[in-house]
């Protein structure tokens, strides 16, 4: 008989549409216009007349960015839904640099509910959650593919349903041209019980946006939007609208590294309705967006700062901080409040005027707020909890690393044990082994072995007391929690915690900070006020700190005027002068001494020919004799003077003078045409120039700043000058120094580093001459051989004479 025909199984029935049709509804309904306030927009948004159609910029590299808007009324109860649908799908030109990393415009849309407080980029929190274009419900980054993805032209709604009584209660589901494309989806515990309020986020599309009264599309049921909604269901979050109809714009003028950043995290905190504008939103903004970069976001790159951090996204337009200018510019356009973050702008009185120049429209208040002195205890308690987080996020990682050290060296150690015991087991086979064989041996040979029955017992209790003595294994550790730790006292005095690189690098801070000044209402300002301290405090506290800088900070464009140029060119000349006229007077010295040495050898060779002569001829007459006696004596004196011209010529001491060095006129002749520096060395010139150099360097650069709060040169910063003004680089080590402070000590009688490690030179301005750095150089030289002669043998100098 033929087989009967096998049926397949009947597919599986849809779920059961739980969801009814909306009751009548007689309660009052809310008047105001479900809409988006541009607070509730980020700044890229360009929203329509009557505010159903959003679109965003796409000029200077915001294609890249993510924008995001939330509705002015959120949800408490009942059931509603409002729908979305894209309008325009935008592929803008992607500018290229040379390291990009090849990353097209991507489309984005997610659409769902989040609190009043939230981000407004749906999903990347906790008090979140939305459906995206992918056909995935994210909640606090983390996504479930729940539908199919999202097509141009389809009507997409959202519905929330937050009736107790409903079986889907608290739980938010997806529709398609009035179609179910997902099951609903549970609320999160986080939104429960919180106002919801409808948001999109997406990145190149425009949006129509219809929150109502009236459907796009047919619902397999009746449901309310929400403009629909009724007024006990919802909650209104309109806008705070300022008393003479102006937004503010807050300028914060403060001190960098004195709580500039924690200031404005806390006055955010205070008053979400403020936005931004900073480098550093800007780039917790494209974090957000996922854009790529080389380094991680998280990266405190060397050369940064908190004002200006790295981009490095290789994509031209956000490197070279021209998106940052764009939303600057176009934040104007519509009545928001803000808070321009400039910690360098902000306190020089020339960029604070252009940038109140682009606020200078009705609809702003511009305001400067000086955060300056002794923070309030609000800031206070903060700035201690933040570091004491940080404190013990530091000992719980230090504590992490030591238990994973430690988990190493246990699996090591049993390991080790594992490996040792193996091996004594193996000895004891092999020992057993070599028995049994030894054994078999003697019983093959016929012998035998008295007590054998007692060594077998004995070797077997060996082998088990063997085995006992097996280390036993280590204990596992105790489950310790992380070390709770306390601030010290130390720490309770620091009013300010240090972020990152600092607020500016040191280069910026150098070039700018004397230009720094407190704002004043010349400048533009509609109103001044002052966070901490009062107006008066601030402008002392502000004084005192910058002439503290003034004396600690390095000025990066220093430069040497045209004055110093001429007078250290003039040094130079009369320097080579100097080594001139003493290789002469050597040289000249040095012919007297060959000149007395030849006219004594002349005089030795008379005298030895006149010896020979006298031996071969008698005696003459009396006469003669009596003539030649009385010349005896005067030819002795000659002769006694030219020896001793020759011992002074040959003998440098001779030519020493003891006078007082400060006391002689002309340097370049004390005498006989001796200059003061006929018996310097190597040594001593370089002494004299490292004299002179320093000496100019704090006079002159005290001439060239024009500033009299900066009047000298800090120790940290006097290689820097010292390598801008004569061009080239100080080297301690050719004197036998291994820093400039140790340098230094070989002239205190010339300059001096006082307490607050500043170089004071000691010349006055009216004995301010070359000759003086010569005097003072033989001066030190006399001082130095006296101590030399007197067995101090630290009174040498060691110097590299090749480097000089």
């Amino acid at each position: 008989p033929a087989e009967p025909e096998k049926l397949l199984p009947p597919a599986p029935e849809p779920p059961k549409e739980l969801e009814e049709d909306s009751a009548p509804e007689r309660r009052p309904r809310i008047t105001e216009r479900v809409c988006f306030e541009p607070s509730e927009t980020t700044l890229n948004v360009l929203p329509s007349v009557h505010g159903n159609v959003l679109m965003s910029l796409t000029d200077g590299a915001m294609q890249y960015f993510i924008s995001g808007a939330r509705a002015n009324v959120g949800l408490k109860s009942g059931r509603y839904m409002f729908e979305v649908r894209i309008v325009e799908i935008l592929n803008p030109a992607e500018p290229r640099g040379p390291q990009q990393r090849s990353w097209p415009p991507r489309q984005l849309l997610r659409i769902g509910f989040s609190t009043a407080s939230s981000s407004l980029f749906l999903g990347d929190t906790e008090d979140s959650a939305c459906f995206d274009s992918e056909g995935q419900y994210t909640h606090n980054k983390v996504s479930t593919v729940v539908a199919h993805k999202f097509a141009r032209e389809q009507v997409l709604a959202v519905l929330i349903n937050l009736d107790p009584s409903s079986p889907n209660a608290n739980t938010v589901s997806l529709f398609r041209d009035g179609e179910r494309i997902c099951q609903p989806q549970k609320l999160p515990d986080a939104l429960k019980g919180k106002p919801l309020f409808p948001a999109v986020t997406w990145r190149n599309l425009s949006l129509h946006v219809n929150f109502g009264p009236t459907s796009m599309t047919q619902m397999p049921f009746t449901c309310r939007l929400v403009q629909d909604a009724s007024l006990d269901d919802v909650q209104v979050a309109s806008a705070a609208q300022p008393q003479d109809g102006k937004c503010e714009v807050c300028f914060p003028v403060c001190i960098p590294d004195q709580g500039t950043f924690d200031w404005l995290d806390q006055f955010l905190d205070k008053n979400p309705e403020f936005t931004e504008l900073s480098d550093r939103k800007v780039l917790e903004w494209a974090e957000a967006s996922a854009i790529w970069r080389a380094r991680p976001y998280n990266t405190v790159s060397p050369g940064f700062s908190n004002d200006r951090p790295e981009m490095g996204f290789g994509i031209p337009p956000i490197d070279d901080l021209t998106t940052s200018a764009l939303l600057k510019s176009i934040a104007s356009t519509a009545p928001r409040p803000l808070v321009v973050m400039e910690v360098r702008g902000n306190l020089l009185k020339e960029e604070r005027q252009a940038a109140l120049s682009a606020f200078n429209l009705p609809h702003f208040r511009r305001v400067a707020r000086v955060i300056m002195g002794e923070p309030d205890r609000a800031f206070k308690d903060r700035a201690y909890t933040e570091l004491l987080k940080e404190k013990q996020a530091a000992a719980d990682a230090e504590f992490k690393r030591k238990q994973l050290e430690e988990a190493q060296r246990r699996i090591l150690a049993k390991r080790q044990r594992e490996l040792q015991r193996e091996q004594r087991r193996m000895e004891r086979a092999a020992k057993r082994q070599r028995r049994e064989h030894e054994e078999a041996a003697r019983k093959a040979n016929g012998e035998e072995r008295p007590n054998e029955g007692a060594d077998e017992s004995k070797q077997a209790e060996d082998d088990a007391s063997e085995e006992e003595k097996e280390e036993p294994e280590e204990p596992a550790p105790e489950d310790k929690q992380p070390p709770k730790v306390e601030l010290t006292e130390d720490e309770r005095k620091q009013w300010f915690r240090q972020k990152g690189n600092g607020d500016l690098t040191p280069a910026i801070f150098g070039i700018s900070f004397a230009g720094f000044s407190l704002p004043t209402k010349e400048e533009g300002f509609d109103d001044i006020r002052y966070e901490w301290d009062k107006k008066t405090k601030c402008a002392e506290y502000f004084k005192a700190w910058m002439l503290t800088k003034k004396l600690t900070t390095r000025v990066e464009d220093a430069a040497p005027s045209e004055a110093f140029s001429q007078h250290y060119l003039a040094f130079q000349q009369q320097f080579h002068k100097w080594r001139q006229q003493q290789n002469e007077w050597k040289e000249a010295r040095a012919r007297r001494v060959q000149a007395a040495e030849a006219r004594k050898r002349e005089e030795a060779d008379r005298k030895a020919q006149a010896t020979e002569d006298g031996e071969k001829r008698p005696m003459e007459e009396d006469g003669a004799a009596a003539g030649a006696g009385a010349e005896a004596p005067a030819a002795a004196k000659a002769d006694e003077l030219m020896a001793e011209e020759a011992t002074v010529d040959n003998d440098p001491a001779a030519d020493e003078d003891d006078s007082d060095v400060f006391g002689i006129a002309d340097v370049s002749d004390i005498g006989k045409g001796q200059p003061l520096f006929a018996h310097w060395t190597i040594e001593d010139w370089a002494l004299l120039s490292l004299r002179f150099e320093a000496h100019a360097l704090v006079r002159w650069f005290a001439k060239d700043a024009s500033d009299p709060e900066r009047s000298s040169v800090h120790i940290d910063h006097f290689a820097f000058y010292y390598s801008r003004y004569f061009r080239k680089a100080i080297n301690p080590q050719p004197f036998g120094a291994e820093t400039v402070e140790a340098l230094l000590s070989h002239i205190p009688d010339c300059v001096s580093i006082s307490a607050k490690k500043i170089v004071q030179t000691h010349i006055p301005e009216d004995l301010d001459t070359f000759d003086v750095f010569v005097k003072l150089t033989e001066e030190c030289r006399r001082e130095r051989l006296l101590r030399i002669d007197s067995g101090d043998a630290g009174a040498a100098l060691k110097f590299n004479q090749a480097a000089l």
